[in-house]
């Protein structure tokens, strides 16, 4: 999967010889194998006993599941004014549509966290929003973004402090630094 590119396959008794074969490797001798998706499919581990010379063959199939979601933002862009309601995007994954979790990253700061296949994010701020999409059954994971314009009236603004280095808009350390001011 995307969360566990490799799967490593061992033995458990060390009195034997072992040869792991595929057809996506040359045989390989040695009491475990790293399996990725370049060498996914079906594995076969023949035990050799070396005093008798007798052989015992196991196989199992290793299956790839990376497959991103499949997820879309409408609409991709918006305009966002002081007359009207902050635009509203359809956060929506049609595949798989449960066992994941969205992310959406706001252009000022801070993360909006939703876990249905269906969401709605209003955006109140002008700028490029990131949004990923991860399925939580393989951990991979798509990522998309959408813009909000602003209006020719809508006010836009930077803070700043100096001296410079402190972090502004947090409420809580906004808080504490007024209450360092007053002593």
């Amino acid at each position: 999967t995307c969360s566990q590119p490799n799967l490593t396959l061992s033995t458990n008794n060390p009195n034997l010889t072992y040869t792991w074969s595929s057809t996506s490797f040359t045989p390989i001798l040695n009491h475990s194998v790293v399996i990725n998706s370049a060498n996914s499919g079906v594995i076969m581990c023949t035990a050799t006993n070396t005093n008798s010379g007798c052989t015992s063959t196991k196989s199992l199939s290793v299956l790839v599941d990376t497959v991103n979601p499949i997820y879309a933002t409408t609409p991709s862009s918006a305009i966002i004014s002081c007359l009207g309601p902050s635009p509203v995007f359809t956060l929506n994954s049609s595949n798989p549509s449960n066992n994941l979790i969205t992310k959406v990253i706001s252009p000022l700061g801070g993360t909006s966290i939703f876990n249905s296949a269906i969401n709605f994010y209003t955006a109140y701020s002008p700028g490029t929003y990131s949004t990923v999409v991860t399925n939580l059954s393989n951990g991979c994971s798509t990522y998309k973004t959408f813009t909000v314009i602003s209006s020719t009236n809508y006010p836009t603004f930077n803070l700043n402090s100096s001296p410079a280095g402190y972090t502004l808009g947090i409420a809580h350390q906004v808080f504490h630094l007024s209450l360092l001011l007053m002593f």
